[in-house]
Order: structure tokens, then sequence, then C-alpha cells
């Protein structure tokens, strides 16, 4: 597989994130990666990964200006975008400064005012569809540490529905593969669909889910994960769902 391939479903998981919605999100992908295909690039060229991310943050600024109150979902700051391609994407400071033509020292100001947001971030109730215990406990470790509430977490579909139905949390963070052999992705979709809460998957095989396809998450994490990751991540799908117009 060469580097483009192997990339383009984490550029999807970067649009997706950077902008909330995930079928604008990934048509941007497959309209960018037409135009990369025209000017036939050597898919084993170094700093390549980095070039790519910054055509498709280029497309993002230029399809995503500021779209106004009727617009259900907008693009992330500069800060918020700057975050997810350290924390998310796994990018360097220097290599941030190269995709968002920036200078490093604006990129670490970026940084740094991305993270003193999230931790005054509102704080919300979080419910968790998680069947690994340990994994539970370190994820519900980060939550409370970002000063959220984790209000509950089960291990089955049916549990799952049942308890959002009724607390309504402010955010879902779901595995995939549950212990009912459910799917977790087709289950948080049901509450994200019937509830509007916000989801974010968490699964060790992350290319399932970014293919381009219908029914796919918007915000998604891979295991296995960091504390940054998670944080970054929970704090983008809060920003992205109190975006929203509630009128």
């Amino acid at each position: 597989m060469d580097q483009i391939e192997a990339t383009i479903p984490f550029l999807r998981r970067y649009a997706r994130a950077a902008t909330g919605n995930r079928a604008s999100a990934d048509e941007l992908v497959a309209v960018m990666l037409e135009k990369i295909s025209e000017s036939d690039p050597d898919p084993h060229e170094p700093g390549l990964r980095c070039h790519l991310y910054g055509v498709l943050d280029a497309h993002l600024v230029t399809r995503f200006p500021d779209a106004g109150a009727n617009a259900t979902r907008s693009l992330a700051s500069s800060e918020r975008r700057a975050l997810l391609l350290t924390e998310l994407e796994n990018f360097s400071v220097a290599e941030v400064a190269t995709i968002m033509g920036k200078p490093e020292i604006e990129v670490l100001d970026l940084l740094l005012a991305a993270r003193q947001k999230e931790a005054s971030a509102l704080p919300t109730d979080v419910y968790m569809i998680e069947d690994e215990a340990l994994i539970a406990a370190h994820i519900a470790s980060i939550i409370h540490g970002m000063g959220h509430t984790v209000i509950g977490t089960a291990s089955e579909a049916r549990a799952a529905m049942t308890a959002c139905q009724d607390l309504r949390p402010g955010l879902v963070l779901s595995d995939v593969i549950l212990n009912d052999e459910a799917s977790g992705a087709d289950v948080a979709t049901e509450i994200a669909s019937l509830y509007g809460i916000p989801v974010v998957f968490i699964t060790a095989f992350p290319h399932a889910l970014l293919r381009g396809e219908t029914g796919e998450p918007t915000f998604l994490v891979e295991k296995p994960f960091t504390p940054k990751t998670i944080k970054a991540i929970i704090g983008q799908a809060l920003l992205q769902s109190r975006a929203q117009p509630t009128g």
C-alpha cells in the first residue's frame, strides 16, 4: 500500500473532526485527492503526508469560511486545527507549521491557546459504551480529569439505548464491538440520531469506519490511544455540538 492510499482514511478523520460534518468532509477529501492525482505525485516522496494534509487544510479553509448563523457546523478555528493535527494526527510542531503555512512560534501560540480554552470548557455528562473494564476505567479517569462526569457505562446495546434515553448525556463514547456482539457503531449512531447526542467512537480498526461510506462516524479515536488524543477529540466533538443552532 503506498503512502497516499494509507493516508486517505486519516485525511477523512481530520476533515470530519475539523468540520463536524462527515458527508461534506468526505466529499472535500475526494475532490482534493482528485486534484492531487492530476499532478501525479510520487507516492513514496518524503514529506508527502505533510503535503497531503497541507493541501486538505487549505481546501478546508477555502470551502468552510465563516458559514454564518444558518450553518449547523463550521470549520474549527486555527487553534483547534493545530491541536487536532498534533494530538489526533500525531504531527510535530514543525510539521504543523508546514501544513498550516505558519511560523512554528505561531503554531506554539495556537496550541497554548487551544489547551487553555480546553481546560476551561463547560463540563458535561458523558456516557460510555465499552465492554473492557480496564479501558473503561482509563477513559473515565481522563474524562474526570477534563472536568466532565461519567454518568454510566454499558457493555451491551440494549442497556446503552435505555440509559441514553433516560439520562440524555451531553456526549457518548462508544467502542465498536460489544459483549452481546452488537455493533457499537450502530447503537451509537442510533443514539445520535434519536437524541442529538454527539458520539466519539473508539476502535482498534479505524480503517473500517473511515472508508467514506454513509453512516460512518464524525469523531473517531484509534486504539491504542493516549490521554491527549481522547481530550482533543472530546473537546472537538463538544465544540462542534455546541456550535449547532438551537432555534
